[in-house]
């Protein structure tokens, strides 16, 4: 089954420029249309045994499209936590080194739990002019691209 999705994100690479493309009038349709019927074809010379049609093709992509931000997302969620637990083993820190002042943590306990229940969807879109970029580049996991 993984060779099946490597050929099939090989076959989408040759056509995604066209597959990509967010335009949606007449003539990138039918560009599209042709490119995935191109990827049906590449698809079957390969395979004569097991032919597959080109919805079935755009489907299985399509599935390894949404695992994969399904990954991503995760693992922005699982580095919040992380990040989390980090900032809340500050905060016991600063609180011990006030000498019984009074100390206002970062996040309270509420508010690390919402944030880590949303995990990616509170990460702002990527601004290289954003002077919070270092941060966001640092925290959140962006390496898998779909």
């Amino acid at each position: 089954a993984s060779f099946l999705h490597l050929l099939i994100k090989n076959l989408f690479f040759r056509q995604k420029s066209i597959l990509l493309c967010r335009k949606s009038d007449q003539v990138s349709n039918k560009q599209k249309t042709d490119a995935w019927k191109k990827i049906e074809h590449d698809f079957n010379s390969r395979f004569p045994d097991n032919p597959r049609k080109a919805t079935s093709l755009k489907l299985l992509y399509d599935n390894l499209k949404r695992k994969t931000r399904q990954t991503v997302a995760e693992t922005n969620r699982s580095l919040y936590v992380k990040h989390l637990k980090t900032v809340a083993k500050k905060d016991k820190r600063e609180i011990n080194k006030t000498g019984g002042g009074s100390y206002k943590p970062q996040l309270t306990d509420a508010e690390g739990r919402v944030l880590a229940m949303l995990g990616d969807s509170v990460k702002p879109l990527e601004n290289p002019y954003d002077s919070a970029a270092d941060y966001f580049s640092k925290y959140c996991y962006t390496g898998v691209s779909p």
